[in-house]
């Protein structure tokens, strides 16, 4: 949904950042990262009628925990 992309360009900087992403937190603490809507090329192969999608989701802050070494 482009959301993510949207958060890491407008942040000035790493509180921003932080602030930025806890707004767009559900009730779980996660957001959407990502959606690829599969049956929008599903008809291209002779499947036709099915929804299909795929999400990723997570939270960037807890992410970063898992990324310092």
């Amino acid at each position: 949904n482009g959301t993510f992309g949207k958060l890491s360009a407008a942040a000035n900087n790493e509180e921003d950042f932080s602030k930025r992403v806890r707004e767009h937190e559900g009730k779980s603490g996660f957001m959407q990262f990502l959606l690829v809507d599969h049956g929008s090329w599903l008809p291209h192969v002779g499947i036709n009628g099915k929804k299909a999608r795929m999400y990723t989701i997570g939270n960037l802050l807890i992410a970063k925990t898992m990324l310092i070494i």
